[in-house]
């Protein structure tokens, strides 16, 4: 299904295509690097750039805008989608946390076998090392080894002959 959106001040319609997801999608306008899609507004006689998923959560509220503090996610992890069923208010820290968990899973999981490599052959792995490797924090990368020591099914992974150096691998 494709969803056409005109403004009297835009000078070429919006075209959305609805995903089997659910997800509206523009496929008219560019998105930015990140997959955000970006429109300028008039108002008050000045001309506003907002993200367009902010600009339909605030039109399909009823908002002029945001509380201070909260940010609007997407419940379907689609950056390009505007459905308003699909996008909620979430404090901002909240929203990197969540944001965050699903940006670092798959990283998460290569790290985890490249630390077992070096744990197995008896080698030091550090989480800045983890941080450099998979571009993630070092405090991330300690973070995944302190949840890793503390999971019964990763802990079966290691050798018993696996050496614990300074209370780390």
């Amino acid at each position: 299904m494709t969803i056409v959106l005109k403004s009297h001040h835009q000078a070429s319609p919006m075209k959305f295509i609805e995903l089997d997801t659910g997800c509206h999608v523009c496929i008219s306008h560019k998105h930015n690097v990140d997959g955000y899609l970006y429109k300028t507004w008039a108002a008050g006689g000045s001309k506003q750039k907002e993200a367009f998923h902010r600009f339909i959560y605030r039109a399909h509220n009823s908002l002029d805008q945001f509380p201070d503090g909260f940010e609007i996610d997407h419940k379907c992890h689609v950056r390009a989608c505007c459905n308003p069923n699909h996008l909620r208010l979430i404090e901002r820290s909240d929203h990197k946390r969540v944001t965050n968990a699903l940006r670092y899973a798959d990283r998460n999981e290569a790290a985890l076998c490249y630390w077992l490599s070096r744990v197995t052959a008896g080698l030091k792995c550090t989480g800045t090392e983890l941080g450099e490797l998979f571009g993630v924090t070092y405090s991330c990368g300690c973070r995944w080894i302190r949840d890793w020591l503390q999971d019964e099914d990763v802990l079966e992974c290691i050798p018993k002959t696996a050496k614990l150096r300074s209370g780390r691998f």
